[in-house]
């Protein structure tokens, strides 16, 4: 009896991706999502353990250009990687050592006529440098393929991670994050990741009752959340207001640049006096990001301020409506909804966007 044949099957694609620490699991299931969209299967995907917070490793049971692509298509992922080759560091010269496991990786993207250059990203401490690396990596491997480094006309990069002793060499997919997706026609000087924005997004509306066709944002700022919730629910009404006349604007800008300008509805407006502008039980979803009163919003006594903007929450949510709100102020948050009442808390986790860890809190109102 003859083993039924394996040839349809193909070789899983190994791949990195990026993202805040937190979101990981968030990133597997939508890679799974995209890899269907491009007509691969949609159990595809295998998420594999990895040690470093904020990358997510994965073998993808589909042709190399269809997982690619897939991933390039991630909303959640900052940059996409095929590693290559892994190594643990010995004590002493570390550079040397990357160096002489790249020279015999190969390489088919580098040819005598392909630029390359070489990034180094290291967390811990060593005693050499992320140049030295670069240098190290970049000269073994312009000696074994005759390509030329170039730091700017690149047509490949090299990535070097380094966490503590481990070291992986990979091929970096993405030119720049795809989180910088947005053309922004206004940007403050603190703004949200696309990519927890999305993450947002997605978290509120898992268990949602029904689809959401009234998202509403009242500290919407440059826009992007209700930007990435316009891409996971393309039915919704869009609705935003921020206390400043100029965000308000230039989130309408940018909402229009994405092509949602037909589907929002940006104002100026007090968030503590939101039934005065959205009417009761009129929003299925609220995802928002108030003030961290680091940069923004110095001076604010936090509790009072969460209990004022959860008291209008729950006035303009309907029942079994959703609230999705980011803040690093745990505790003051927590304790004021205990305080107003009315919600319950289907999902919270903390993730790490740059130098702060603030919460996901989903709120649910009580029908």
């Amino acid at each position: 009896m003859s083993l039924p044949s394996t040839a349809h099957v193909p070789q899983p694609v190994p791949l990195v991706l990026t993202t805040n620490a937190g979101l990981e699991d968030i990133v597997a299931a939508e890679l799974s999502e995209r890899v269907a969209e491009h007509g691969g299967p949609r159990e595809a995907v295998t998420h594999l353990p990895e040690r470093v917070r904020g990358r997510v490793r994965v073998d993808v049971a589909a042709p190399a250009d269809t997982a690619l692509a897939a991933a390039m298509a991630l909303r959640s992922a900052h940059h996409v990687l095929r590693p290559l080759a892994s190594l643990r560091l010995p004590d002493d010269g570390a550079p040397a050592a990357v160096a002489e496991t790249a020279r015999h990786v190969a390489m088919p993207e580098l040819t005598p006529d392909t630029p390359f250059r070489v990034t180094t990203e290291r967390s811990g401490e060593h005693p050499f440098t992320s140049v030295a690396v670069n240098q190290a990596v970049g000269a073994a491997l312009q000696a074994a393929t005759g390509a030329p480094v170039s730091l700017d006309a690149f047509a490949v990069e090299i990535r070097v991670d380094i966490v503590d002793r481990d070291a992986r060499i990979s091929v970096q997919h993405t030119r720049q994050p795809l989180s910088m997706r947005h053309p922004m026609r206004y940007r403050q000087r603190v703004a949200l990741r696309a990519t927890v924005a999305h993450a947002t997004a997605r978290l509120a509306g898992l268990g949602l009752d029904r689809p959401p066709l009234r998202i509403g944002d009242p500290f919407c700022g440059t826009g992007t959340l209700l930007i990435e919730a316009g891409a996971v629910f393309p039915e919704a009404a869009l609705l935003g207001g921020d206390h400043a006349r100029r965000a308000a604007a230039g989130a309408r800008r940018n909402l229009a640049a994405m092509g949602l300008g037909e589907r929002a509805a940006i104002k100026q407006l007090d968030a503590r006096e939101l039934a005065d502008h959205w009417a009761p039980d009129s929003l299925d979803l609220v995802l928002t990001n108030p003030p961290y009163g680091r940069r923004i919003g110095r001076g604010i006594v936090f509790e009072p301020f969460y209990g004022d903007i959860l008291a209008q929450l729950r006035r303009v949510l309907r029942p079994g409506g959703r609230a999705a709100v980011l803040t690093d102020r745990r505790g003051p948050f927590r304790r004021a909804v205990h305080r107003i009442g009315g919600f319950g808390i289907p999902h919270q986790r903390v993730l790490r966007t740059g130098s702060t860890f603030p919460a996901i809190v989903v709120l649910e109102k009580h029908a």
